[in-house]
């Protein structure tokens, strides 16, 4: 018969198997936990114009207008989950977890003086690849990349913050998809609507905020997401895949990008088919062990 000092091995071997369902990315690149994830990034961006120019690039003007684009690379730095969290990139033992992104400008409104606000829409996918260099299905808003290389760099040309956001494997993709996704920023009061003047501010210094709020688009190796409550413009709960929001800030002066942001991405994914059946084996060993018992 068992001795009663069995029983704690079995609950060792159970809260295990848990914390292997708790963060089954420990068997992928990128370490998401199961269920909800915070992603934090450091991220860039250049402001394409409609005209087809850039801000700061010959006669490209910097004025954030309707119609023009905000193109911009992410580097995602920690995955936590409450008050556990695991740093990933350079210096960890994980893959970088870049991004891309390509948002249009849809609505323009507000002064200087009291804040503007800007709506934002998916672009073309030619406008997306042309910008980043991805091909990406219509509607697509952000794409994600498991990136070996560790090379992420937002602090030099345009051309090299691109290819260290996007040599990995493509991870998941973000969008549009329904009516209620939604895009949204907000300058400071007494910000103007010149791009090149947030990443003139002091490195850091918040410029203003964004919030979005999209749905997983099919395609790339990165989990199956599932939806989670995201507070819209009007402060409306919105079913998405991915709920974001950041501020808009002042970047480093040798950087060739406009300007610089900080965001969180909250995402929820679904634990993979193995931790659950491992799950499944530990219950099953402590149901077992408790039968004994009764025998």
């Amino acid at each position: 018969m068992y001795q009663r000092s069995t029983l704690p091995g079995l609950l060792a071997g159970v809260t295990f198997v848990l914390g292997l369902l708790a963060n089954v990315g420990s068997v992928q690149a990128v370490p998401l936990f199961g269920g909800s994830n915070l992603l934090s990034d450091d991220s860039a961006e250049i402001l394409r114009n409609a005209d087809g120019t850039t801000c700061g690039i010959a006669a490209g003007t910097c004025v954030v207008d309707v119609g023009d684009r905000l193109v911009g690379i992410a580097n995602f730095r920690r995955v936590e989950q409450g008050a556990a969290f695991v740093n990933v990139g350079g210096g960890t033992a994980f893959n970088e977890f870049t991004a891309v992104f390509d948002i249009q400008v849809a609505t323009k409104v507000g002064t200087a003086a009291t804040g503007i606000t800007y709506t934002f829409v998916p672009t073309s996918a030619a406008n997306f690849l042309a910008d980043t260099g991805v091909a990406v299905p219509a509607t697509t808003m952000a794409a994600f990349f498991d990136d070996p290389a560790k090379d992420f760099n937002r602090g030099g040309t345009i051309a090299a913050g691109f290819a260290s956001a996007t040599n990995g494997a493509l991870w998941w993709l973000a969008g549009q998809t329904v009516g209620t996704d939604f895009w949204f920023a907000t300058t400071g009061v007494g910000i103007s609507d010149d791009v090149s003047q947030l990443g003139n501010a002091p490195v850091g210094a918040n410029r203003g905020f964004f919030n979005f709020g999209l749905h997983q688009i099919p395609g790339g190796i990165g989990p199956t997401l599932l939806t989670e409550l995201c507070p819209d413009q009007l402060g409306v709960n919105r079913s998405v895949n991915f709920c974001g929001n950041g501020s808009l800030t002042g970047k480093d002066p040798a950087s060739q990008f406009n300007s610089y942001d900080q965001a969180q991405v909250a995402v929820n994914t679904v634990p993979e088919p193995s931790a659950l059946l491992l799950l499944g084996s530990g219950l099953a060993g402590l149901g077992f062990w408790r039968s004994r018992r009764k025998a």
